[in-house]
């Protein structure tokens, strides 16, 4: 539950400065459960977990996964990150998912030395808690979800390869381990978008600061980093290649920071000051502009309800543009889904779309 361990998105707002930045792994107000074992005075091996990074001081070791980079120090204590640089393990994929097959071979590889490494350091230390995270699942759903391997959809193909990896990972463990294989979220073909300030915008809840016209080639830019980030997008070679050449490395090399400029810097493009709901994220979050903000006017007593119910009515009313059909499932308050510690830092509403069909962004759709 966020409410009490604090994190609600990959992005999290000051509300001082409005300014919107990644969240980090220290935001974590709650122990993980390596925590609570080495605290406990229990071995803990965590391999390949995505956004902590640097790795935590974990006994007898952590290595970080994604957004890492293969060029980074990722595990800790040192001397295991010697063990990964001598052999083949690897956090990222090196091949392009323009090219489906060579990309699924690329998956399988990459796995099979998450694997290798899995046994390995289970036979050196043998923790009492190890933990592999696996991304090439994740990976494979977002950019081969429609796509055929040898006549045999993809994503069912690199989940029967899984079946293998995970009884060779059993086989290896000393008799009477408890084996637990679980999934972060689950997977479906997405319809279509939904860009939550676009709307808010045109029903008169945000209003944007009138700007000079940006520079063509980095107003691309900057929609293009957006939609690289964004769930299941597959631009083109061409583009991808665009993007590569006109943005410094280092800036690739931050996933999130480079991926979505727009949403970086929307606290610069958008009058607060005749603001009265916003959004941003991945999560389809929804805030009201209160008076806990610098310049907002929307008060916890008097305004608060009836602007909520407002947006609740609209929201439920959106429908596709097309077939008229729903596009929205539920529209949350978030007192009744949330509880804890941090529960104020929670959105006002959370969307939740028809049949989970649509992504929902907390960004103006246009890269500005």
């Amino acid at each position: 539950n966020p409410g009490k361990h604090g994190i609600y998105d990959f992005l999290e707002q000051d509300t001082e400065s409005y300014q919107i930045r990644p969240t980090t792994y220290s935001k974590m107000s709650r122990p993980a459960i390596w925590d609570l074992f080495n605290e406990k005075k229990k071995d803990v091996g965590v391999i390949n977990y995505p956004l902590v990074h640097p790795p935590d001081k974990v006994d007898p070791f952590f290595i970080s996964g994604i957004p890492a980079s293969d060029e980074d120090s990722i595990a800790y204590p040192d001397f295991i990150q010697d063990t990964l640089e001598s052999t083949d393990y690897r956090v990222h994929p090196h091949a392009s998912s323009d090219n489906p097959k060579e990309y699924f071979e690329e998956l399988i590889d990459l796995t099979e030395s998450q694997v290798d490494l899995t046994i390995k350091l289970a036979e050196e230390y043998d923790p009492e808690l190890l933990w592999t995270v696996f991304m090439s699942t994740d990976w494979a759903q977002h950019y081969l979800w429609d796509k055929k391997i040898d006549n045999t959809n993809a994503v069912e193909k690199l989940y029967q390869k899984f079946d293998s990896y995970i009884g060779e990972i059993v086989g290896e463990l000393a008799d009477g381990c408890n084996v637990v294989v679980v999934s972060d979220h689950g997977a479906r073909k997405i319809d279509g978008e939904i860009h939550l300030n676009s709307l808010l915008e045109k029903w008169g809840y945000i209003q944007r600061k009138e700007t000079s016209k940006e520079n063509n080639l980095s107003r691309i830019k900057k929609i293009l980093l957006a939609s690289m980030w964004k769930i299941g997008s597959n631009l083109p070679p061409s583009l991808k290649n665009l993007v590569k050449q006109k943005t410094p490395s280092n800036t690739l090399n931050d996933i999130r920071a480079a991926a979505d400029i727009a949403q970086l810097n929307m606290h610069n493009s958008i009058d607060w000051a005749n603001t009265t709901a916003f959004s941003y994220g991945y999560m389809g979050r929804v805030f009201l502009h209160t008076d806990n903000y610098p310049e907002g006017k929307i008060s916890k007593e008097s305004d608060f309800e009836k602007l909520r119910d407002e947006l609740i009515l609209k929201l439920e009313d959106l429908e596709h543009p097309k077939t008229n059909e729903k596009i929205i499932e539920n529209v949350y308050q978030s007192e009744s889904i949330y509880w804890g510690d941090n529960a104020a830092l929670a959105p006002d509403l959370v969307i939740e779309p028809k049949g989970w069909r649509y992504m929902i962004y907390g960004d103006f759709g246009d890269g500005t």
